[in-house]
């Protein structure tokens, strides 16, 4: 008889840990045109930005963990407030510096010049100046698909909720598939705003929606 599954906080995510995290996120996210533009259609470089994101909840990142019995249901990466993804040397150096090298000449272009300062304007126009800052912001939320429909998601957020009220801040994130922004208002998020990103070399007509979202009061 299998355990109930649990929920961790891994402080420093060990590689074997990482690797499981990855593999989920990546099985999660496969079908979603955002993914494929951003890694420039090559599943081997999806899963090494996967790899390089989880990684930093060494260097200021909040991981969680929905296992049982050794395996990884669900993944959720969060920032609090005052933290950033990829902000540091140290960060990115955990994997992210790799993935940009291994991207074609165009592709590091259209990450450094156009998808990453659009975003950083979104968020702005949306979220409020540093309003990513001011929240625990999730960068990856993901539940293995042949677990989904468990509740394993839902353990994730409110175990946000629990750190976002522990310092009267708010839950905010940007999701790309319609069907996850209705599962997040079921949660109790609310959409702020929908900006649309223009398609990556890989594919000129290959956009994708941002979706921003809000939990204020959790």
């Amino acid at each position: 008889m299998s355990s109930p599954p649990r929920l961790h906080l891994v402080g420093h995510p060990t590689d074997e840990q990482i690797e499981a995290a990855t593999a989920v996120c990546v099985r999660a996210f496969q079908d979603e045109t955002a993914v494929r533009a951003m890694s420039g259609g090559d599943a081997a470089l999806a899963h090494l930005l996967f790899a390089s994101m989880l990684r930093t909840a060494r260097e200021g990142g909040t991981l969680h963990l929905v296992t049982r019995d050794g395996e990884v249901l669900a993944v959720g990466l969060w920032f609090g407030p005052g933290r950033k993804m990829f902000a540091t040397e140290e960060q990115r150096r955990l994997g992210f510096d790799v993935f940009m090298a291994r991207l074609s000449p165009a592709m590091q272009g259209w990450w450094k010049n156009e998808y990453g300062k659009d975003v950083a304007l979104m968020k702005s126009d949306i979220l409020g100046t540093d309003g990513d800052l001011n929240s625990w912001y999730a960068q990856v939320i993901a539940t293995d698909p042949i677990h989904q429909g468990k509740g394993y998601g839902g353990m994730l957020i409110q175990e946000a909720r629990r750190l976002a009220r522990e310092d009267s801040s708010s839950l905010a994130l940007a999701t790309t598939n319609r069907d996850s922004a209705s599962w997040y208002e079921h949660q109790g998020f609310t959409t702020l705003g929908v900006r649309r990103i223009q398609g990556s070399p890989v594919d000129p007509q290959l956009h994708f929606d941002c979706i921003f979202m809000r939990f204020d009061d959790p």
